[in-house]
């Protein structure tokens, strides 16, 4: 056996190109690795002296 079987039985089942399911799992991968950063913080920030 050799990496990417999985992927090809994925796309065999699915229906979709192996090349599609490999691209798939490399944004999931890459998601899990480095997740987004959550939104900006809204409102003043604590201890700031508005000018």
């Amino acid at each position: 056996m050799y990496e990417g079987v999985a992927e090809e039985q994925t796309a065999a089942l699915l229906g979709l190109p192996a090349e599609r399911v490999g691209a798939i799992c490399a944004r999931a991968t890459a998601l899990v690795l480095h997740p987004p950063r959550g939104p900006a913080p809204v409102g003043p920030l604590s201890g700031a002296v508005p000018s």
